[in-house]
């Protein structure tokens, strides 16, 4: 039997070990914060936790290093086409599946498949689920990382919670699969009394809630990690396999504000809450992996230095730093066009002319300025995102070159897509269990009782890859019957109930709208039966009337009938 959930190693508590670790995550993760800075400096001055306090997070000259805003569209444009290719809200982007293929192929398993994957479309659209995935792809844009929390909601089912860089901590299992998250945030002292109860509280916040000062800062850390300690024989929060534990933290990493050292709370979850999808990781080791921004952050750089230095010459043209006579000091001079400022002679020198000369080739700087934001946009991946939409020949093109370019993208976006889909396969799962808990599935047909389910995505972008399979089928199909024209003995080949079922997987096509197999058979059977019985009736009509228009005949004359008697030897004596 495993220890107890309450056992401490090395003689420390629970709180000093979680302490411990998340001090050593925050080491491990520092210098990364720099660079961070740097990125929401130039691309969005209000995303990323680096500031500590209100006033900070709140000043109105955050954008005072943004001259030129080419990458912060860019990143719009990125994320919009990010939602649109994986997760619209307009289309269906995932589906589920048995693992058996005989199993998935039944269609009262298809039509329960179905039911559950549109119940679960309209818990998502009823969440904020849609309202926070932006969120993810712009943090995972921008920073590499882009973690979302999914919580129980009693209103919706499920709540989510996107995070930025700079709150949180992370580490990998030995897979490089992310398995542990702390998170430090801010509440004030009434929030931490109404949350965690003021017992749990410490002196510190009980003070404060005493002397009625409610608004008080309070540093919270959140920690989600395996739980080692626990007795798999047991259900309950202490003994889950993740662990989830509230404890107060300050902001210089001591905690020197509790007289006891003991946690808010501790509770644990069964699957882990956190989807966090990374742009590129290189190793198991690169917990926080790269992004699409730092491949664009010299160039952006570079491009708020460029603006800004065209500006300062633009009016040191227009608007020159003037010398003159001692004697014009403080007085007015009309230096717009059209002015006119009285001044005293000095020979052939001007009495008032330019400090120095500012020879600006605003052409050239330009087209500098434009290859510069040309490399922002191509590393955000505007050019593809925007790769139909801004062709001239639109209504021009073919499904099938429409498809191509979709397939291109792919290729540019596959792993990224890869490592989205891999985590929204963890929101799938979370938002099923949430819902079978709370009773919102419609019972399982019995096929699938104690069957795991998979998860497939049939978004834009996860449809393209299989846009390459179904392809060479269609083309293959054109050519049989192209061939079977002539030769039909091509067509007997052709196996069209596998070709509509196989099309219609990979196509992503509800299953409410193809027929099933057993279905069609017997409409097949039906058919045949009618067409049979057709021709069995125009067939006793046909017989009918030979056989009428025989008996009408006149036998006194040679005709069909005598001469078949007579061929006979039946004839007349």
């Amino acid at each position: 039997m495993a220890a107890s959930a309450k056992t401490v190693r090395a003689g420390k508590t629970l709180r000093q070990l979680l302490a411990e670790r998340y001090s050593a995550l925050k080491n491990k993760r520092a210098p990364l914060i720099p660079y961070y800075q740097d990125l929401s400096r130039y691309f969005l001055p209000r995303t990323g936790r680096f500031l500590t306090t209100d006033q900070q997070r709140n000043r109105g000259d955050m954008n005072k290093s943004i001259h030129d805003n080419t990458a912060t569209l860019a990143l719009r444009i990125a994320v919009a086409g990010f939602m649109a290719g994986c997760t619209s809200p307009a289309r269906p982007w995932f589906r589920l599946a048995a693992p058996d293929p005989d199993l998935a192929n039944f269609h009262p398993v298809k039509m329960w498949l179905a039911d559950v994957e549109d119940r679960m479309r309209l818990v998502f659209s009823e969440s904020n689920t849609y309202r926070a995935l932006p969120t993810v792809y712009r943090q995972m844009i921008l920073f590499g990382p882009g973690p979302m929390g999914v919580a129980d909601d009693y209103e919706n089912i499920i709540h989510c919670y996107p995070y930025t860089a700079g709150e949180y901590c992370m580490a990998t299992d030995y897979r490089g699969e992310v398995n542990t998250f702390f998170r430090e945030f801010e509440i004030t002292v009434a929030q931490c009394v109404r949350e965690f109860g003021e017992q749990n509280c410490s002196d510190y916040v009980k003070e404060n809630w005493k002397n009625n000062n409610l608004e008080a800062a309070v540093t919270i850390v959140h920690a989600i990690e395996p739980r080692d300690d626990r007795d798999d024989a047991m259900l309950d929060n202490l003994n889950m396999p993740w662990r989830s534990a509230y404890f107060e933290w300050s902001t210089n990493g001591k905690d020197t504000k509790r007289v006891n050292d003991e946690l808010l709370s501790e509770g644990g979850y069964r699957q882990f809450p956190i989807m966090a999808p990374r742009w590129d990781v290189e190793s198991c080791g690169d917990v926080y992996g790269s992004s699409p921004a730092m491949d664009a952050a010299f160039d952006t750089k570079s491009l708020q230095h460029k603006t800004l230095r065209e500006g300062q010459a633009i009016d040191h043209q227009t608007r020159p730093a003037l010398q003159g006579p001692a004697a014009l000091k403080g007085r007015e001079i009309e230096g717009f066009p059209g002015g006119f400022t009285a001044v005293d002679g000095q020979g052939s020198t001007p009495p008032i002319q330019p400090m120095w000369q500012v020879g600006l080739r605003l052409d050239d700087m330009h087209i500098s300025m434009q290859g510069t934001r040309d490399r922002i946009e191509a590393a955000l991946f505007k050019p593809l995102f925007l790769m139909i939409a801004n062709s001239s020949d639109t209504t021009q093109r073919t499904a099938a070159e429409i498809a191509a370019r979709e397939q291109e993208k792919l290729i540019v976006l596959g792993p990224a897509v890869e490592n989205v889909n891999g985590n929204l396969k963890a929101l799938v799962n979370l938002t099923f269990a949430q819902m079978a808990a709370v009773g919102a599935l419609p019972p399982a047909p019995p096929e699938l009782q104690g069957q795991e389910l998979g998860v497939e995505f049939i978004s834009v972008l996860a449809q393209a890859s299989k846009l390459i399979r179904v392809r060479p089928v269609n083309e293959w199909v054109q050519d049989v019957l192209q061939v079977g024209a002539t030769k039909p003995e091509a067509l007997d080949r052709l196996n069209v109930d596998e070709w509509v079922e196989g099309t219609a997987d990979m196509r992503g096509v509800p299953p409410k709208m193809v027929v099933p197999l057993e279905e069609a058979r017997k409409v097949r059977e039906a058919r045949a039966n009618a067409q049979a019985a057709k021709e069995q009736a125009a067939l006793v009509q046909a017989h009918a009337k030979t056989a009428r228009d025989l008996a009408a005949a006149p036998t006194d004359q040679a005709n069909a009938l005598t001469s078949a008697g007579a061929g006979a030897g039946i004839g007349g004596l």
